[in-house]
């Protein structure tokens, strides 16, 4: 059976396109709670588009109502403090934080006070893994430590972020090709019968190449899944492989079939990262498809 007559037995996927869909169009909101300059840097490292609606300063509502509906609606609060700020700022601060559900506090500068160390966490109730130390100027640090525990704040929600932030594609991008990687090696040692893995790490791999158009703002339709087909058939001649493995080492072999399953299962996904990331297509991978007819098929077969 071709890869591209096994796709076509898949009903799943139009489902999954809608879940995919869905996951994309999640409403993402984040207030972000600092000084008025603080509030710029921060929405400048972030590349914020404070039209989008998703991150979105204290100051930028006209009354405290507002402000405080949306700190009670939101996702995560951002709260942003410099040392050296008085007692009564940080007041004010910590009232506003405490209406949020899930909180993120950011501690600025390069010199940290002491007093913050030790009582941040108690202070705006939270543990104290919820409290980093990053210094805005530093861009290295908010790219590596900030963003990722952003997206750690608000894991659900993450493609959609980084579909409407685009510091956070990268990051998405990435954890979407490990998820799925450590998620079919798992199916690769455990499934013991012989091609019985193939319908759940296809519909892995499928998934995970929406969810990457999605972060890169790429088309969502059936119309494109045709154009996924020569991506996806690589998966299936590194199962193949994984399977020719397990016949010569019987008992080493379920490990490498893991392997095999999750190296493949990135290679796939790094090469449809690079393919969105320049705002191409899938045309130029496509060339597992023998004659038009059979692409014209498949368009046609998943056409939403």
């Amino acid at each position: 059976m071709s890869a591209f007559d096994y796709f076509r037995r898949i009903r799943s996927v139009t489902k999954l396109l809608k879940t995919v869909r869905g996951e994309a169009k999640k409403p993402v909101n984040i207030v972000l709670i600092a000084e008025p300059l603080v509030e710029a840097d921060i929405l400048a490292k972030l590349q914020v588009d404070v039209q989008s609606n998703v991150i979105l300063p204290v100051g930028s509502f006209s009354n405290g109502e507002a402000v405080a509906s949306r700190l009670k609606d939101a996702d995560l609060a951002l709260v942003v403090i410099s040392p050296g700020k008085s007692n009564k700022d940080l007041e004010q601060i910590v009232k506003q934080a405490a209406l949020a559900r899930k909180k993120l506090v950011v501690v600025t500068g390069h010199k940290i006070n002491d007093w913050l160390v030790e009582n941040l966490a108690d202070v705006f109730r939270v543990s104290g893994e919820d409290v980093i130390f990053v210094p805005i100027s530093d861009d290295i640090a908010v790219r590596t430590v900030l963003v990722p525990r952003i997206l750690q704040k608000v894991k659900d929600k993450e493609v959609a972020l980084a579909a409407a932030v685009p510091t956070f594609k990268e990051e998405v991008a990435n954890r979407v090709i490990a998820e799925t990687a450590r998620q079919n090696a798992v199916i690769g040692v455990a499934v013991f019968i012989p091609g019985a893995d193939m319908p759940i790490m296809t519909i892995n791999q499928i998934r995970m190449i929406l969810r990457l158009s999605a972060v890169y703002n790429q088309e969502l339709s059936a119309k494109r899944l045709y154009e996924i087909l020569a991506v996806v058939g690589g998966g299936f001649a590194f199962r193949e492989a994984a399977r020719q493995t397990l016949s010569v080492i019987p008992v080493a072999g379920w490990a490498v079939k893991g392997g095999i399953a999750y190296g493949g299962t990135i290679a796939m996904g790094q090469l449809a990262k690079k393919y969105f990331e320049k705002g191409e297509v899938f045309g130029p991978l496509a060339t597992n498809r023998k004659d038009t007819a059979k692409s014209r098929e498949a368009e046609s077969l998943y056409k939403s």
